[in-house]
């Protein structure tokens, strides 16, 4: 009788589990049908997909077994997303939230794989698409910076998009590469050129600078000794992120001049020129939109730069809270030699430079490699509780 009893709720404990983990996986697929829209596709039923995703999330989440035991954890996530729908309008902290806690028991290398091969689709579809002149095109000729250009973007809305989108192949390829696949060095090497050769024909400032340092901290990875290599990916990794915290909380304070656009007469010109004039547009943002805690719905000018746009956007609780969690995963990753996870961490603040998608969970890598994490703090026996960065 005891014997039947124990079994029924063994059977019962996995049933929820298969269904939780069902429609967690429905929910990736939602998240990785959208995330094109704007920049290769504009999705007719793009909310259609964002609200089925959600929706299946949040039963996933209320599928856990461990529900009840951590239901302040998921009740305070979900407050603070609502917060920010309320503010802002747009359900971009809200979806992160639902994707992390219904993760939290999920493979991260599992769901990392997916993004990688989604991704990868996305960008062949695009470009098949373009060369049967089904959609967009395969370049476009245009005054892109001071002269006309003609750069590759196979579908894709703009150049800088195409770029976006391959680069997102190649750091989720390199991290898969340093934990799945046989031949790394031959894979790490068809990678590069495949991705390399896209990056470069698009003519993105920002891709081909991010593809280099990329090279730089594999090679840094695979040739020093884990010790130096740990600390030299931790100091990029941090310093990555700290320069843009750093211009956001000048540029709140501080009110600075307007650079000589075309010329070069001191060093904040240069900047402003390597930049492409992103500089200058953070520092516009934040001092014409006003100081929020959770973020604004209509925003009087946008910036590329991603930590700049977070604190208009998204609020300043965000900024702080990514910020915080940013450092908190770069000590773990460090602590415990996770060098795949910082070159991710690295790039996921330096391509921010130039991109904004900090808030965006099917489109940040720092996202994913959150991931089947339970506790970002505790720690038992000197070990990782949950897996190494």
């Amino acid at each position: 009788m005891k014997d039947s009893v124990v079994k029924k709720d063994f059977d019962g404990f996995e049933i929820r589990k298969r269904i939780s983990n069902v429609l967690f996986w429905i929910g990736m697929v939602c998240e990785l049908i959208v995330s094109p829209s704007g920049y290769a596709f504009g999705w007719y039923h793009e909310k259609v997909y964002i609200v089925v995703g959600m929706v299946c999330l949040a039963l996933s989440i209320l599928c856990v077994p461990e529900f009840r035991k951590n239901w302040k954890l998921y009740v305070l996530c979900g407050a603070y997303g609502l917060v920010c729908y309320y503010f802002q309008h747009s359900a971009l902290v809200l979806r992160i939230a639902l994707a992390l806690l219904a993760g939290r028991r999920q493979k991260r290398e599992h769901v990392v794989r997916f993004f990688f091969y989604g991704t990868l689709f996305i960008v062949v579809y695009a470009a098949v698409l373009s060369m049967l002149g089904l959609h967009n095109t395969v370049s476009m000729t245009d005054y892109f910076r001071s002269e006309e250009e003609t750069r590759l973007c196979l579908g894709f809305f703009h150049p800088n998009s195409l770029s976006f989108f391959v680069y997102r192949v190649y750091i989720l390829g390199c991290f898969l590469l340093d934990r799945e696949f046989k031949w790394k060095t031959v894979c790490f090497c068809l990678l590069t050129v495949f991705c390399g050769t896209l990056i470069v024909m698009s003519a993105s400032k920002m891709g081909i600078a991010a593809l280099l340092l990329t090279v730089f901290m594999c090679a840094v990875k695979r040739f020093l000794p884990d010790k130096i290599a740990g600390m030299v990916l931790f100091v990029i990794s941090i310093a990555s992120a700290a320069t843009q915290m750093l211009l956001v909380i000048v540029y709140m304070l501080v009110t600075v001049p307007q650079p000589n656009f075309g010329e070069q007469k001191n060093l904040w010109d240069l900047l402003d020129n390597i930049t492409t004039g992103r500089l200058w547009g953070a520092a516009e943002v934040l001092q014409q939109n006003r100081f929020n805690l959770f973020g604004i719905k209509i925003v009087e000018t946008l910036t590329e730069m991603g930590f700049a746009n977070a604190v208009i956007q998204q609020g300043f609780v965000f900024f702080l809270l990514y910020s915080v969690l940013f450092i908190i995963l770069c000590i773990k990753a460090y602590k415990y030699r996770g060098e795949a996870a910082q070159v991710v961490f690295a790039e996921s603040a330096a391509y921010s430079m130039g991109e904004s998608y900090l808030a965006y969970f099917n489109k940040n890598p720092l996202w994913l490699m959150l991931i089947g994490y339970e506790n970002l703090i505790e720690e038992k026996n000197g070990e990782d509780p949950e897996q190494k960065p």
